[in-house]
């Protein structure tokens, strides 16, 4: 019954070495995941931060590009107002003309509406 015993004992300190031996990787292996999952986080985190700058460049171009097309379209209705202002200055028949057309039109339309 010692040998028995003996063997017990054994494999018992072995099975405690083994268990000790396979919690000490395991510690090891989750310090390492612990490291790669904060590196990855640390690695998101900066790539969120250039992707937010890059769209705050982004938006600030298409605005400037905006303003710069809203002003190129107010300068060019400006234009063609200053050109339709000479040329009605230029033939004022053909603009009383015009004019007296569209009362026309407004007039005949108010009377069909009475009917």
């Amino acid at each position: 019954m010692t040998g028995t015993r003996d063997k017990a004992g054994d494999a018992m300190a072995t099975a405690k070495d083994k268990a000790g031996d396979m919690a000490d990787t395991a510690k090891d292996k989750a310090g390492e995941v612990a490291a790669a999952a904060k590196d990855t986080a640390s690695a998101a985190k900066d790539k969120a931060g250039e992707l937010a700058a890059t769209a705050k460049d982004k938006a600030g171009e298409m605005a400037v590009a905006a303003k710069d097309t809203a002003a190129a379209a107010t300068d060019k209705a400006g234009e063609v107002a200053d050109a339709a202002a000479t040329e009605a200055k230029k033939r004022p028949i053909l603009v009383m003309a015009a004019v007296g057309t569209i009362v026309a039109l407004v007039v005949r339309r108010l009377l069909k509406r009475k009917r």
